[in-house]
C-alpha cells in the first residue's frame, strides 16, 4: 500500500482504530477481573473445545457425550469450538477436561453461590494456558464484530466516520459484550458472522455487484450458521436486501444470484445440516436435544409471564456477569439511553427524505423488522426454554441495535452537530464499560489476605478436619443488642494445605430454650469462596450480619460455627490445637439480647476503681443483715470500650489477717451478662450474695480474671496489692 493509500485510509478509519484499543484495552482488564470459567456456561464451552483437540471428528448427541463432554458440544453448532480446540492442541486433552470439571463450583446450583467456578490454588498450568487460548479466539470474534459493524455503516453512510464510530462504540463497551468475548463462548463470534453478513450482502446490494458475488454472502450466512444456530435469523434482511437487488438488476440477475447465494451457503455449512438430518431427522435437532438434555419447559409460559421477563432481559443484554448485575443506577440510564435513541430514530423518519431510496429502506424496512424478529425470538426462547431468559441470545442483532441507537442519536442531525453528540455516546458507552469492569472485579476477586501481624479481637485456633482452620473473629459493636438489630460480625479463617473437597460452612444462634434464631448455611465470604479455593497461608476475613428477631426474648443466645460435607451433610470434626476432639461444631461467642437499648452514659468524676481494657466500677451498694454483718453488694460497672473476653468477678470476704472466710466467683449477674457482651458505654448492675456467716470479717476485695489463665485483671487505680480493690472495710 503506496503512502497515499495510507494517508487516506488512516484519516478514515483513525475512529476505529482508537475504538479497538480502547476496546482490547477493557478486554484485558475485563479477562484480568474474570476467572476463565465464570463466563456463561464457560465449563460446558470449554470441554466442548477439548473435544475437537484430538482432530475434526464430529460429535454425536447421545447421553455419553453429555456426561463426558457435556450439552454445549451438543447444543451449538461447531465452529468456534473446533477454532478454540485446534488453537488448544499443544495442551493434552485429558488435565484440561479434568480441570475443567474440577474447576466447577457445585454450590451454584444449590443457589449458596453466584460462582460458577472454583479457582483452584494449585491448577494444571497446562490447562490454565489452554483456557487464557480458549478466551483469546472469543476475543478475535469480538474483534469481527466491531470491524464489521464499523464497515457495515460505512457501506451505508459513507463519509459519517463519527456515525460508524458511535455505532461501534455502542458495539464494544457493552459491559456484557466485553466480558463475552473475553469468556469461552461463541457468542461473540455469533455477534461477529451476523455483523459481517449484514454488511456484506449490504455491500453486494448498494454497489450493484455482479449476481455472482451472492456466492460470498451465501458462504458467509454459512459460517455465520455454524456459529450458533440463530444466526439464521440475518435470513430476514438478507431477503430484503436480494428485494432491493432484484428492483436494481431485475429478476433475471436476482434469481441468479438467489442461486450463487444457496450455492455458498450449502458448500460451506450444508454438509452439517445435512448430516443433522440423515442423524436426527432435522437440521437443527432440538427433539433430541430436547430427550437429552431436557431443554424445553414443560410448559411454555403464557404471555403475561413471557413480557415479565422483559426487564430482565435488557439487563442481562448489558450486563448480567452469570449472576453479578451491574448496579441499577446503571441500568436507569441505559433506558434512558435507549428510550432517547428509539425516540430519535422513530423522529428521523422525517427528516431523511434526501437520503437515497435504498438506504432509506435497509435503515427504516430491514433494519427495524431484523431487530423486532430477533427480540421476538428471545422472547419465544424465553417462554419455551429453560433457563432461556437471557437477553445476550440477542447479540446477533447487535450490530444492527448500535446503528438504531447512534442513528437516533446523532445521523439525522445537522453534520456540525454530529461530532459532539457522537462522543456523548462514546464517553456514555465508556462510563458503563468501566462500571462493568469495576462490578466485575469487586464481585470475582480472592478475598485478600490479612497482613502477617494481623491478630483478631477474639483468637479462636480451632481446627476442622478437612483444612479449615478458624484463626478468631471480630465483633465491631459488640455482643449484645436488643430484637431486631443487627448485629456486624467478622470471621477470619486460613489454611495449611490445599482443601481437596466442599464444605459448607454452617452459623447458628441458639437461644437457651433451644430455638433457632438465626441461621447461616453456605459458601463463605458471600457465597465467593467455596473451601476448594482457598489459598494455603493467606488469612482471610469473612464478614456477616447478625440479625436478632423481633420475636427474640431477653437472655443470653450461643453462636455455634461448624462445618458440614456437601454430599452427605455430615458434620465435620473440629479439634484444639493440641488436636482434643471438640465436637462437630465450637462456640463462637455468646450473644446477650437486652430488652432495652443500649444508652451510653458519661463516666462521673468519682468511680471506685479503674480496671484494663476500659473497665469501671462506677458505684458499690452494699447489704447489710440484722447482725450488722454484710451480706451482698451490687456493683455497678461500665466500660469504656467494647469488650471481647469474657472474665469472672470475684469476691472475697477476709479478715484482719487476710483469710478468705467467704467467697464468690462467677460471671456478672450470674452468667445472664458476660464481660466478653459488654458495649462501650454501657452500665451492668451486678448482685452478688453469699450465704457464709462472717462474724470477724475486716474487708471485701472484688477483682477480675481470666477463667482459662486464672491471671488477674490489671486495676490501673486504686493502686493496690494483687490486683484485688478493698470495696468495704469494718
Amino acid at each position: 500500500m503506496n503512502s497515499p493509500h495510507v494517508v487516506r485510509f488512516l484519516r478514515n478509519h483513525w475512529l476505529l482504530g482508537i475504538v479497538i484499543v480502547v476496546y482490547f484495552l477493557l478486554a484485558t482488564l475485563y479477562a484480568l477481573a474474570i476467572p476463565p470459567f465464570e463466563g456463561q456456561d464457560a465449563p460446558a464451552h470449554f470441554t466442548a473445545t477439548v473435544y475437537y483437540r484430538s482432530g475434526l471428528r464430529m460429535p454425536e448427541i447421545t447421553p455419553d457425550a453429555v456426561a463426558v463432554y457435556g450439552y454445549e458440544l451438543l447444543v451449538q453448532p461447531p465452529l468456534y469450538h473446533l477454532l478454540a480446540g485446534l488453537a488448544t492442541k499443544a495442551w493434552p486433552s485429558e488435565p484440561s477436561l479434568q480441570f475443567a470439571k474440577d474447576s466447577y463450583n457445585r454450590y451454584l446450583q444449590k443457589g449458596l453461590s453466584y460462582r460458577q467456578s472454583v479457582v483452584l490454588p494449585q491448577p494444571n498450568q497446562g490447562a490454565l494456558t489452554a483456557t487464557w487460548v480458549a478466551r483469546f479466539i472469543s476475543l478475535l470474534g469480538g474483534l469481527l464484530t466491531l470491524v464489521s459493524t464499523w464497515w457495515w455503516i460505512q457501506i451505508l453512510f459513507p463519509g459519517k466516520q463519527w456515525l460508524a464510530g458511535a455505532a461501534t462504540a455502542v458495539v464494544a463497551y457493552n459491559p456484557e459484550f466485553i466480558y463475552l468475548s473475553t469468556s469461552i463462548t461463541n457468542d461473540a463470534w455469533s455477534a461477529g458472522a451476523a455483523a459481517f453478513v449484514l454488511a456484506l450482502s449490504t455491500w453486494v446490494v448498494l454497489h450493484a455487484r455482479k449476481p455472482q458475488s451472492w456466492l460470498w454472502v451465501g458462504a458467509a450466512l454459512g459460517i455465520a450458521s455454524l456459529t450458533k444456530y440463530n444466526t439464521l435469523l440475518t435470513g430476514l434482511p438478507i431477503g430484503i436486501l436480494w428485494l432491493l437487488y432484484w428492483r436494481q438488476r431485475g429478476a433475471r440477475h436476482a434469481w441468479i444470484g438467489g442461486i450463487w447465494g444457496s450455492l455458498g451457503f450449502f458448500a460451506v455449512a450444508g454438509w452439517w445440516f445435512t448430516r443433522n438430518f440423515l442423524l436426527y431427522g432435522e437440521p437443527i435437532p432440538m427433539n433430541i436435544l430436547n430427550q437429552i438434555v431436557g431443554l424445553r419447559r414443560p410448559e411454555p409460559y403464557d404471555l403475561e409471564t413471557t413480557l415479565s421477563y422483559i426487564p430482565w432481559l435488557l439487563a442481562s443484554f448489558w450486563g448480567v456477569f452469570l449472576a453479578v448485575v451491574i448496579p441499577g443506577w446503571s441500568l436507569d440510564l441505559i433506558r434512558w439511553f435507549m428510550g432517547i435513541g428509539i425516540l430519535g430514530f422513530l423522529a428521523s423518519l422525517g427528516f431523511t427524505r434526501n437520503l437515497p431510496g435504498p438506504r432509506r429502506l435497509i435503515l427504516y424496512v430491514a433494519i427495524p423488522l431484523y431487530l423486532l424478529v430477533v427480540a421476538g425470538s428471545v422472547l419465544y426462547w424465553t417462554s419455551t426454554v429453560n433457563f432461556g431468559e437471557q437477553g445476550r441470545l440477542g447479540f446477533v442483532g447487535l450490530a444492527a441495535f448500535g446503528l438504531v441507537m447512534a442513528w437516533g442519536w446523532i445521523g439525522w442531525l445537522p453534520k456540525q452537530w454530529q461530532p459532539l453528540l457522537a462522543q456523548m455516546v462514546i464517553g456514555f458507552m465508556l462510563v458503563l464499560a468501566i462500571t462493568g469492569w469495576m462490578t466485575a472485579r469487586e464481585a470475582f476477586a480472592l478475598p485478600s489476605p490479612m497482613p502477617s501481624a494481623f491478630q483478631p479481637t477474639r483468637p479462636v485456633d480451632a481446627h476442622f478436619e478437612g483444612g479449615m482452620h478458624l484463626v478468631g473473629s471480630d465483633f465491631p459493636q459488640g455482643g449484645a443488642g436488643t430484637p431486631g438489630d443487627v448485629l456486624p460480625f467478622v470471621l477470619y479463617w486460613n489454611t495449611a494445605t490445599p482443601i481437596q473437597d466442599d464444605y459448607t460452612l454452617f452459623i447458628h444462634l441458639v437461644d437457651e430454650q433451644g430455638n433457632k434464631l438465626f441461621q447461616f448455611d453456605g459458601v463463605p465470604v458471600q457465597g465467593r469462596h467455596p473451601t476448594r479455593q482457598w489459598r494455603p497461608g493467606e488469612v482471610f476475613s469473612d464478614p456477616y450480619l447478625l440479625q436478632i428477631p423481633d420475636s427474640a426474648t431477653p437472655g443470653v443466645a450461643s453462636l455455634w460455627i461448624g462445618f458440614y460435607a456437601l454430599d452427605t451433610e455430615e458434620r465435620v470434626p473440629v479439634y484444639s490445637p493440641d488436636r482434643t476432639l471438640l465436637g462437630g461444631e465450637i462456640l463462637l461467642a455468646r450473644i446477650r439480647i437486652t430488652d432495652t437499648p443500649l444508652e451510653s452514659q458519661p463516666l462521673e468524676h468519682e468511680k471506685v476503681a479503674q480496671w484494663a481494657n476500659g473497665i469501671y466500677l462506677r458505684d458499690v451498694t452494699v447489704t447489710w443483715d440484722a447482725a450488722g454483718e454484710p451480706k451482698g453488694l451490687t456493683l455497678a460497672w461500665s466500660t469504656t470500650q467494647t469488650l471481647h473476653k469474657d472474665y469472672r468477678v470475684f469476691l472475697h470476704i477476709v479478715d484482719a489477717q487476710g483469710h478468705i472466710l467467704a467467697q464468690v466467683d462467677g460471671e456478672p449477674q450470674h452468667g445472664l451478662a458476660p464481660t466478653s457482651t459488654w458495649r462501650s458505654g454501657e452500665q451492668i448492675r451486678d448482685t452478688i450474695t453469699w450465704e457464709a456467716q462472717t462474724p470477724s470479717w475486716s474487708s471485701i476485695l472484688v477483682g477480675l480474671y481470666d477463667p482459662i489463665t486464672n491471671e488477674r485483671l490489671a486495676v490501673l487505680e486504686p493502686p493496690v496489692e494483687d490486683n484485688a480493690i478493698p470495696l468495704v472495710k469494718k
